[in-house]
């Protein structure tokens, strides 16, 4: 992976990190488009910055693959899990 897809998923992360308190948004982010990941997103939680960082999932699933969101959401949910 070059530097700058790097920094790119890196960022997505960041900005995806909210959604995976959540697992119906990880389930939207899986399998709808970025922006239909939104709006069901949105109307799903009524929150617009949840429904922004669904959105940022879901273009780490398109963008960098099935694995690599994969592994994003087990460590996220593993690191959730570790502060509660």
């Amino acid at each position: 992976m070059s530097q700058k897809n790097q920094r790119n998923l890196t960022e997505l992360k960041a900005r995806a990190q909210p959604a995976l308190k959540h697992a119906r948004l990880v389930e939207i982010a899986s399998n709808f488009k970025p922006n239909s990941s939104y709006q069901s997103a949105l109307k799903e939680t009524g929150d617009a910055a949840l429904a922004k960082a669904c959105r940022w999932l879901s273009i780490i699933y398109r963008d960098h693959g099935e694995e690599e969101f994969k592994k994003f959401v087990d460590h996220g949910t593993k690191q959730a899990n570790e502060k509660t």
